[in-house]
């Protein structure tokens, strides 16, 4: 890590509130002193052990056969004679102790001038700064500096500090992020749309975000991803829920190709959809404008093995026809298994079918993978982990995202979010599945 440049603080920083966080890492941390370190000398535990004498005794005049306690004891005892126990009292880092990185206006306004020429040192030291903040000093010399029109500040950075919008209605963070959406200044370097996606990804629920943006707010999907996502989001709604429609299509009958070709259980067909319905018009005009970028008319019937792409799989290919067929993907290749599966018969989650009865979505960002009405055809997906966009294994080209399905809203057992993407030419879905 130090050989690579990696400062220590930025290593503990990052992995700390990510899946390698641990009670050593924060607070047993062994660099500098830990035992790694140290040639591995016993600890207080050591000590500790052996204190468990009496015990051992009373195991003997009970007629116990306790010989591995024995030699375990033994061993504890030879370790404490040849090595000092040292002070292991835990030394939490600077922030943990409340040791301020800066104190005063003037400290911050020179360090984040340094940030803006661009000192990475400067940036980190903010962003450790803001991180464990308790008021809003510092996101005020954030917006004074960019409303000035200085640029140089990492977007992330100043999205970490409009996090604090979560902190109810009236407070300062709100009042910024709203406005910016609204007009985002020059000196920030963001449009509204890459505003909305960082504010997104810092913890900025949906149903708040479209609070900032606005009742009127128009969203414009920047060019780059203007044939990868959607600007209109629809709602999903599960199939036995009360406002599935009369005139929905019934699920499409099993045929040979509807069963997975690794675990022989049938497809789930997780999406049942028609942009040309002559019963619900409503409901095919939404559902064509919301993956009018996917360039898909007519009946859509995507499949997927739920239990695969779950488990075994990093990906499944399922194969789709405008007659609202859909069949295995001779694609799916043993290269896409992450391990052997094993044949189960598993019974497909429900199917989900678009909503219109209350139009649109607020905002592109209302997918959430972690609760029941999530579920969202078009939009942007809300990632789990890290962004995985698929290439077409037809022709190599990146696969227009589809929607996402909440797993609760599939089958209550499962976590997580399925994610589905559509290349029409090709005539190929796929599915990724993602949890925590």
């Amino acid at each position: 890590m130090l050989e690579l440049g990696l400062r220590c603080q930025s290593f503990v920083d990052v992995v700390s509130t990510a899946s390698g966080q641990s009670w050593a890492l924060t607070n047993y941390c062994p660099v500098p002193a830990g035992p790694a370190n140290s040639d591995h000398p016993p600890g207080f535990a050591t000590a500790l052990m052996n204190e468990h004498s009496p015990g051992r005794g009373r195991i003997a005049g009970d007629g116990v056969d306790g010989r591995i306690g024995q030699l375990a004891a033994k061993a504890y005892l030879e370790s404490e004679s040849s090595f000092p126990i040292p002070d292991r009292t835990p030394r939490p880092s600077r922030h943990r102790t409340g040791e301020p990185l800066t104190t005063t206006s003037d400290d911050l306004s020179g360090l984040i001038r340094r940030a803006e020429q661009g000192e990475e040192a400067a940036v980190e030291e903010l962003a450790e700064r803001q991180r464990f903040s308790t008021d809003d000093r510092l996101l005020r010399l954030f917006v004074d500096s960019i409303d000035a029109g200085t640029a140089g500040l990492p977007g992330w950075l100043v999205a970490s500090a409009l996090e604090g919008s979560n902190d109810g209605p009236g407070c300062f963070a709100r009042a910024v992020a709203a406005r910016w959406l609204a007009s985002p200044p020059a000196a920030l370097g963001m449009s509204a749309w890459e505003l909305a996606e960082a504010l997104r990804s810092q913890g900025i629920g949906p149903d708040l975000l479209a609070e900032l943006a606005g009742p009127d707010f128009v969203w414009v999907l920047p060019e780059a991803v203007r044939g990868q996502y959607s600007s209109a989001a629809l709602p999903l709604a599960p199939s036995d829920s009360e406002s599935w429609p009369a005139t929905a299509h019934s699920v499409f009958s099993g045929t040979p190709d509807d069963v997975c070709r690794w675990c022989s259980s049938p497809l789930w067909t997780a999406l049942d959809l028609d942009t040309s319905d002559p019963v619900d018009s409503r409901t095919a005009d939404a559902v064509t404008e919301a993956i009018a970028h996917t360039g898909w008319r007519g009946r859509l019937r995507l499949t997927t093995c739920a239990g695969c792409v779950c488990d075994v799989a990093m990906i499944v290919f399922t194969e789709v026809r405008r007659d609202g067929t859909g069949q295995w993907s001779p694609h799916n290749s043993a290269d896409l298994l992450l391990w052997e599966p094993r044949t189960r018969h598993q019974t497909p989650p429900r199917t989900l079918f678009a909503d219109a009865s209350h139009g649109f979505c607020a905002t592109p960002f209302q997918a959430d993978p972690w609760h029941s009405r999530g579920s969202v055809l078009g939009g942007v997906p809300d990632w789990i982990q890290s962004e995985d966009t698929p290439d077409c294994p037809g022709c190599g080209e990146a696969m227009p995202y589809l929607g996402m399905i909440s797993a609760v809203d599939a089958d209550p057992r499962c976590e997580g979010g399925y994610y589905f993407f559509l290349h029409t030419t090709c005539g190929i879905a796929a599915t990724i599945h993602q949890q925590s």
